[in-house]
């Protein structure tokens, strides 16, 4: 936190806010209204009415720092002046305010998106108000927030979020949504370190994460555990911590690799039982849905583009584009198929080659 003697005012900090009044016209000047609002809306006030209700109770509060001379404007004010100020400008001011309340230690920093109560009427074609918040644990303090369509769209707002936050030194948590590779180079970038879930949106690191924790000779690894009693319950939490991870071997550029001589394919038992090798054909989720994979395509070099697969030579082929052309979504998932699948087949060029293609491809 600045030190009392650098920490600017509250009132300050939206300074650069615009009255958008016509000046003539103003009876209750905009710092008046911006300190009756935030103060009431710190004090827990969720709407102009009760905001105006708190003002009423504490006007002696608030004139000990600005005068207030004609008392307190009524809530359809407070409404309508605070409508009309610019959102962007605000939402500069106010994360602004939070930065200079925070300490200068680092903190954990919790990313997640929650939709607002009652902020849905279907009658009226308003949809509900999903916000993405950064929260920093120790201090209490929510750092910013992003507004978004719907859940869905959280992974487009995070990265906004990110950059309008100090994040040096502190540890950013994110559920599995958050869990991708762009995301987590934007937190490096702000010197910050992340914990991401993984699930089954990134099935291969999924896959090998599990396999790693669930040797029980790992001896090298920290252990932890914790017992939480509240909610009436009683929950026993067990904490694995690896250090190294060299062992990870997964391409984080690749969502997922669908090839039988890996252990985590479905039918690698098989193949194993019935092959002598296992082939030349290899599928990849370069991610990204139909932009990621024709852009892979498109980049590629050695590889040849294809409408099938199989030859001398080494091919590549985007299964929405040729086999399953003109199939509805239901039938794409029924045939494990996804718009950012890209299907390979090895020739007989040098090996050190093929690879040096894919590695450009992949960006």
């Amino acid at each position: 936190m600045a030190s009392e003697a650098t920490q600017r005012p509250l009132i300050e900090h939206f300074s650069a806010l615009k009255d958008p009044r016509q000046i003539w016209k103003v009876v209750y000047p905009l710092p008046e209204i911006m300190l009756l609002v935030l103060c009431a809306t710190l004090a827990g006030a969720e709407d102009f009415v009760e905001a105006r209700l708190w003002g009423v109770k504490n006007l002696d509060f608030l004139r000990r720092f600005l005068p207030f001379k004609d008392g307190l404007p009524s809530h359809d004010t407070l409404n309508d002046v605070i409508n009309a100020l610019d959102p962007a400008l605000f939402k500069t001011c106010f994360v602004a305010w939070v930065e200079d309340l925070r300490d200068a230690e680092p903190d954990i920093v919790a990313i997640d998106g929650k939709t607002s109560r009652r902020t849905y009427n279907r009658r009226k074609g308003r949809e509900p108000l999903h916000l993405v918040s950064a929260w920093a644990a120790r201090q209490r303090l929510v750092l910013g927030q992003e507004a978004t369509d719907a859940k869905s769209n959280e992974i487009t707002a995070i990265p906004l979020l990110l950059e309008r936050l100090a994040l040096t030194g502190a540890l950013v948590t994110l559920d599995a949504m958050g869990c991708q590779t762009k995301i987590a180079q934007a937190i490096q970038a702000k010197g910050a370190d992340y914990l991401i879930a993984v699930k089954d949106n990134w099935p291969n690191l999924h896959g090998e994460i599990e396999r790693f924790f669930a040797v029980p000779s790992n001896d090298d690894l920290d252990r932890h555990a914790t017992t939480d009693g509240d909610h009436g319950r009683i929950e026993i939490r067990r904490h694995v911590v690896s250090h190294d991870v060299a062992w990870l071997s997964t391409d984080r550029r690749v969502k997922t690799v669908y090839y039988p001589g890996l252990e985590q394919h479905p039918d690698h038992a098989i193949a194993a039982k019935q092959m002598r090798g296992f082939g030349g054909m290899v599928c990849v989720d370069v991610g990204g849905g139909y932009d990621g994979a024709a852009r892979f395509f498109d980049r590629l070099k050695v590889f040849r583009r294809a409408a099938s697969l199989g030859g001398v030579e080494s091919l590549c082929s985007l299964p929405v584009l040729t086999s399953q052309w003109g199939h509805t979504e239901e039938e794409l998932e029924r045939a494990g198929v996804t718009h950012s699948m890209a299907r390979l087949s090895v020739g007989l060029e040098d090996a050190g080659d093929l690879i040096a293609d894919l590695d450009q491809a992949l960006g």
